[in-house]
């Protein structure tokens, strides 16, 4: 059997030692993808928010904490779907079982953590697609225009 190698851009990005991720930081469904995430995490958090903004810690109650603390693992699992959608691979052992709501040594959450360590890597990966297109046509252009003036005709 004969084997096809494309080149599709993908480089390995290896997270926390335990997890691989494969992206092609060029690709602008990715980047695309992950800021439409952003743009619907406050939609997306408004339940697990309410049912937090009024949970007391002096006098906690039991039924208000174990629902938020549900919200939350329902929200996990939301982002961790989302991501797995957006990158083609799942979250779910990325971060050794932590959750992306999880607040990290920085005080941002793992999920925040997550968006800033990709996002430069996406934009500067869309700034090198968007200038080789950017090459590309210029040399149509040089192209197009040396063939009409050979074939132009003689005055």
């Amino acid at each position: 059997m004969k084997k096809l190698n494309i080149p599709t851009g993908m480089v390995e990005l290896e997270i926390n030692g335990s997890h691989v991720l494969r992206v092609n930081p060029g690709d602008p469904e990715v980047y695309a993808g992950c800021m439409e995430l952003c743009r619907e995490l406050p939609e997306l958090s408004k339940s697990l928010r309410a049912r937090t903004d009024g949970l007391s810690l002096e006098n906690p109650d039991k039924n208000t904490v174990e629902s938020a603390l549900a919200e939350a693992r329902a929200l996990d699992g939301v982002l961790k779907k989302r991501l797995a959608g957006i990158f083609g691979c799942g979250f779910n052992g990325a971060f050794d079982g932590v959750s992306l709501l999880a607040i990290a040594e920085n005080g941002r959450t793992v999920f925040e953590n997550l968006l800033a360590a990709v996002t430069p890597m996406l934009e500067s990966g869309l700034n090198a697609r968007r200038e080789k297109l950017r090459d590309q046509a210029a040399e149509a252009v040089s192209k197009a225009s040396a063939r009409r003036a050979r074939t132009a005709p003689k005055a």
